[in-house]
Parts: structure tokens; sequence; C-alpha cells
């Protein structure tokens, strides 16, 4: 009997809740905004060439909450090829009504392309997005590069060292 699937995991803060769930072999999730309206989405899966080594999204795999409350940080961890991911979701201490998401990647093999992809859940929502490390060119493998973001009710916003642009395909 093949075990039971996880139960969703929320953070909130303010008006904005991310629920996680289980898509079969890692968390995917969705961004929430006032009264639970659906405002973005995670692309999971293979990259636009299909090569499972190099996802849309961080391939999380395991995802634990570090204190007690919906607010409580989380952290979650995974793999995709060679490439490890972990990243540490919390309330944003420069935006009590923003969650923020500090994602890195440990990666042992190129070319690839790593960040995080969402993809407008809802109406009015925008198009899709992705949120990109800035990488200097020519770096020596293996490598750990870095992205962070916050997500609110206004959207996605790039923090340091991240740039936003919009997705091809989503």
């Amino acid at each position: 009997m093949p075990a039971p699937e996880p139960d969703p995991i929320l953070i909130t803060v303010g008006a904005v809740t991310v629920r996680f769930r289980w898509l079969g072999d890692r968390w995917g999730h969705e961004v929430l905004g006032p009264r639970s309206t659906p405002l973005w989405r995670s692309v999971e899966g293979p990259g636009a060439d299909g090569d499972p080594r190099w996802p849309e999204s961080p391939a999380w795999v395991s995802l634990s909450r570090l204190g007690a409350g919906e607010a409580a940080p989380l952290l979650a961890v995974g793999q995709a090829g060679r490439t490890h991911f972990s990243a540490a979701i919390a309330p944003d201490p420069a935006r009590p009504d923003a969650l923020r998401f500090d994602v890195a990647a440990r990666i042992q093999e190129g070319p690839g392309w790593v960040g995080s992809t969402y993809a407008g859940a809802g109406p009015g929502a925008g198009g899709p997005a992705r949120l990109t490390p800035q990488q200097p060119a020519g770096e020596a493998l293996p490598r750990t590069v870095r992205w962070c973001y916050r997500l609110s009710a206004e959207g996605l916003e790039p923090l340091a060292g991240t740039s936003l642009s919009p997705a091809t395909e989503a």
C-alpha cells in the first residue's frame, strides 16, 4: 500500500498565505491573497528543454516548520540531478505583510538554468514570471547560487542579487 499523501502546509503573514501541497515527488505551492484569492502558483517539473536536472522551480522534497504557528518559518530541501536546493521561507523582517523566500542551489554540473518560476493564478493575475540569481559568468563548478524574493498581496518582488523577468512558458 502506498504511503499516504502529506497534508498541505501553510505559512501566513498579513493577507498572504502560501499553501504547499505534495505533488507526487515534490512540494509545489500556491500564493493566496486576501479572502484566499489565488495569486500565483509555482511551476513544477522539468524545464522548457525537458531535462529534469534543471526544473522550472526548485525540487523541494522535504519541508519542515521551524517553530509553532502559521507564521513560523519553513525550511525546504531537495535535489534534481546533481543540484541540491534549500530554502528558508519566513515573514520578511522588512515588510510585516510579506513572506521572504531565501533560496540556494549547490550546482555540481552545467550548463543549466536555476531559479523559481511562477504562473499567475486567478483573475487579474500577472503572466508567468521567473526569479533568477544574478551570477557572474564563468564561475568554476561546483558553486552555490542564491536568489531571494518577497511575496505579498502586491505580487513578486526580487531582492538583492535576483532578477525578475517574464517567463516564455509556464
